[in-house]
């Protein structure tokens, strides 16, 4: 299962991409991609390990649907994956309305929730927050972990999106990182913006 929130050990979230741990045959209930990238970044969000089974066949064949996904989460990775590899759970994890699902069972059917923007996860990284948004924005993307009222001992001084070379227009106000998304999504599903941080003393 994958923890509600954070806790105060080490952890690891162990995953089928369908339901069941070895390869079964008339198993057909494949996780999206977009639901697997979602329980990967919410799971290092809360400082934890997102382990990903593969069930082979009886003759070592990896099946063409895991192939894939994994395939898709490579894609994605190799825009977003400074935001995964080598982080730190940031001081707050996550902000928005919804929650992933953490039971087995609801993972198993799949219970899709509409993500948006609003729905942010979080890692750190030296002096770089990430701010992994769940849905693409229409209009401004807000931050509110990352306003001045919520972080006072941070300044921020840089936000790009990862995979993107448009220079992005921000401000931190009182209330929220504001920040005008690029005219382009970067990937397909979560997209992540690389904030620059200088706290204070």
């Amino acid at each position: 299962f994958i923890p509600d929130r954070p806790g105060g050990r080490d952890f690891e979230t162990c995953m089928t991409m369908n339901d069941t741990w070895g390869y079964k045959k008339n198993d057909d209930n494949w996780k999206s991609t977009q639901t697997l990238i979602v329980n990967l970044v919410d799971v290092v969000s809360k400082g934890g390990n997102f382990l990903l089974n593969v069930g082979p066949t009886a003759d070592g064949r990896i099946p063409e649907a895991s192939i894939e996904r994994l395939r898709e989460i490579g894609r994605w990775m190799k825009v977003n994956g400074e935001a995964i590899y080598g982080t730190r759970r940031w001081r707050v994890w996550k902000e928005g309305p919804h929650d992933v699902e953490t039971e087995y069972e609801e993972l198993e059917r799949e219970r899709r929730l509409e993500f948006t923007a609003e729905d942010i996860r979080f890692t750190s990284k030296g002096d770089v927050v990430y701010a992994a948004l769940l849905g693409w924005p229409e209009g401004y993307i807000k931050v509110k972990s990352l306003g001045k009222a919520a972080a006072p001992d941070i300044e921020v001084t840089n936000v790009e999106m990862l995979g993107c070379d448009e220079r992005l227009e921000w401000l931190q106000g009182d209330e929220a990182l504001r920040v005008k998304p690029p005219a382009k999504k970067p990937c397909e599903y979560v997209y992540v913006l690389k904030v620059t941080v200088r706290r204070s003393k």
